[in-house]
């Protein structure tokens, strides 16, 4: 799995799934417009995300999950 943003690739995760799903961590190093892309066995399945300023809840709240705040 890959993330690419400005022309600029990182690979987030890079080994032969063992299970059904997969789930790597991922935290970009700043707000924008990123594109994920999965490959296996030669599919490739890419997606487009926007990436905000959020604020991490605790983990008692939703498990922790990040709320995005709005920008005007």
């Amino acid at each position: 799995m890959t993330s690419t943003r400005a022309g600029r690739t990182v690979t987030i995760y890079n080994a032969r799934p063992t299970a059904v799903e997969v789930t790597p961590t991922w935290r970009p190093s700043a707000p924008g417009r990123y594109v994920l892309a999965a490959n296996l066995d030669g599919v490739v399945k890419t997606r487009t995300v926007d990436v905000g300023t959020g604020v991490q809840l605790p983990q008692f709240i939703r498990n922790g999950a990040c709320f995005v705040l709005p920008t005007y």
